[in-house]
């Protein structure tokens, strides 16, 4: 029977060719089925975008304004920053163009487009500087480039003329182990495809909070913050009004005394608003002031340990929030009131 069995060589060279073409065929599918999966994913990211700009350059920029100005008010604040004049969010560009691009030749050997999404095509190596070969182009997603393989179109006919028995087993052998290879690269490919789906789902869950921290933030500051300054800076004023009264000064222009000097008095409630509307105003600069999506996803994936540090900034922010609304008169007021009113 042989090593080969009993199919002739020829046969199994037949075989293989057609394995190699079968394999690749399946391939190509698969990559495509997993690219318009790709595409749609990426498709809700970039929905999410422009909203995101738009509530951060029309809402939340002009609330930061407006909280910078009034806590300057109160003391140094240090440079006014403006985060949304030089910081947007990008939209992901289409995965084709983000991988590549490049043709492979059907099966006359024309040349013909596999969308974009091919990369460079890589030409097979000859079969011992004599049979026929035709390069594919490599399917790829972000750095990753199949193995080159030898085109079966090229094997057939080439290698049934072929006498010597011994180069025929070595030209089998050399076939065998290129399918292997090729079907190790296209596994390798089609995994890191469906790794990248992973992460622009993870990518858009990202998106979502960020758009509703966004509005979060922007209506707490125009409903709770800068209300509630508003009524400190009114109690700050009526109190250099009070004191030159008993004092018998002049009554000029009042001004707001230090909000420090109110630290552990009956009034210490108004000082620990302020101190925390300053360390809100600042950590929510420094987390927004850069792109934060387009920085997770610039190496087209997101790691735990980057997303366990978004979620921890979202967290922290959300309980300073929690803490200016529970340090706030005009909040305990609002309570107050639906109490009475129940």
């Amino acid at each position: 029977m042989g090593l080969f069995g009993i199919k002739s060589k020829n046969e199994l060279i037949d075989d293989l060719g057609k394995e190699i073409e079968e394999n690749y065929n399946s391939y190509l599918d698969d990559a495509k089925d997993v690219n318009k999966k790709i595409d749609f994913n990426i498709r809700d990211y970039n929905d999410q975008i422009p909203i995101i700009n738009t509530i951060r350059n029309n809402e939340f920029g002009p609330q930061i304004d407006i909280l910078y100005k009034f806590l300057k008010e109160f003391g140094d604040i240090g440079t006014e920053i403006s985060p949304f004049d030089f910081v947007t969010e990008k939209t992901r560009v289409n995965h084709h163009n983000d991988m590549g691009k490049s043709q492979d030749r059907d099966k006359n050997g024309a040349y013909t487009e596999f969308g974009d999404s091919i990369a460079a095509g890589v030409a097979a190596t000859g079969l011992s500087g004599t049979a026929t070969t035709i390069a594919f182009g490599a399917v790829a997603s972000p750095a990753i480039v199949l193995l080159p393989f030898v085109a079966p179109l090229a094997i057939g006919g080439v290698l049934k003329a072929f006498s010597n028995d011994k180069e025929k087993k070595s030209q089998i052998l050399e076939l065998t182990k290129q399918k292997e290879n090729n079907e190790l690269a296209y596994k390798k490919d089609l995994d890191s495809r469906k790794f990248y789906i992973k992460t622009m789902k993870e990518g858009l869950s990202i998106a979502e909070i960020y758009r509703v921290n966004l509005k979060s933030i922007s209506r707490s500051i125009n409903e709770t913050v800068i209300p509630e300054l508003g009524l400190v800076k009114s109690f700050l004023l009526a109190e250099d009004v009070k004191n030159k009264i008993i004092s018998n000064e002049e009554l000029d222009f009042p001004k707001a005394e230090s909000i420090l000097l109110y630290k552990d008095t009956p009034y210490h409630k108004h000082y620990v608003f302020v101190q925390n509307a300053f360390l809100f105003y600042k950590t929510i600069v420094e987390f927004y002031s850069k792109p934060i999506l387009t920085t997770l996803l610039e190496d087209h994936k997101i790691t735990k340990v980057e997303r366990k540090t978004f979620d921890k900034s979202i967290e922290s922010i959300n309980k300073q929030l929690g803490e200016l609304k529970n340090n706030s008169i005009l909040n305990e007021e609002d309570i107050n009131e639906s109490e009475r009113s129940s």
